[in-house]
């Protein structure tokens, strides 16, 4: 989009090589990511919108909405998993 407009050049020497590669963990149900995204609602509201995620399958854990970004928001939705699945291991 950039560099349709003539903004900005291409450098693909300046990508790691590393991120040619996608991480997976070899186990399923061992190792889980924890993911915060802010939306804006209709409105100008904000909330954000956490997912956990496990590394092997991709598959969503758990998912919850919250008004903020916070430690407790995450303590939820970590124990909302843990209450679904198990504890990873």
């Amino acid at each position: 989009m950039f560099r349709d407009a003539g903004v900005a050049r291409a450098a693909p020497n300046k990508r790691p090589r590393a991120s040619f590669l996608r991480f997976v963990y070899p186990a399923p149900n061992a190792c889980w990511q924890l993911d915060a995204t802010e939306y804006v609602l209709t409105g100008g509201r904000t909330c954000v919108i956490f997912q956990l995620i496990d590394d092997h399958s991709r598959l969503a854990v758990a998912s919850r909405v919250a008004a903020g970004e916070t430690s407790d928001a995450a303590v939820r939705i970590v124990s909302k998993g843990i209450a679904a699945r198990g504890v990873a291991q």
